[in-house]
């Protein structure tokens, strides 16, 4: 008979747990931040919050967290793979930033965002 080491079982939920309580958190942050832009998506503006947030945190975020121990469908994936999924990815986030970011310099402001604070290092300045 073996004998169930609770200590280590504990540890193993307590890191699933927080693992997928991080997914949630992303997902409040998502819909949080696109839930305005939602009701107006006539504004240039309103797509670039949407493409930049879901190039961020969703796909930049899952890309990182492909490598972390504790997923349970990537443990099923070979590490060709999981690097195949991870540049994939990467790729559509970076174009998600990519065109987001263009249609603010090119019909929001051109020639002046990055003179602000927000358009230098994209975190919003509440000062």
């Amino acid at each position: 008979m073996s004998k169930v080491d609770y200590g280590k079982l504990t540890i193993n939920i307590t890191r699933f747990l927080i693992n997928y309580v991080v997914r949630f958190v992303f997902a409040g942050i998502v819909l949080y931040c696109c839930w305005t832009p939602l009701q107006n998506l006539g504004s240039w503006f309103s797509w670039h919050v949407i493409l930049c947030t879901f190039g961020y945190i969703p796909l930049m975020a899952e890309a990182l967290m492909l490598f972390i121990g504790d997923e349970l469908w990537s443990r099923q994936v070979s590490r060709k793979s999981k690097y195949m999924v991870h540049g994939i990815l990467i790729s559509v986030g970076t174009v998600f930033i990519i065109v987001g970011n263009a249609l603010v310099f090119h019909y929001i402001s051109p020639g002046y965002h990055l003179y602000t604070a927000h358009g230098i290092t994209g975190i919003k300045n509440y000062i």
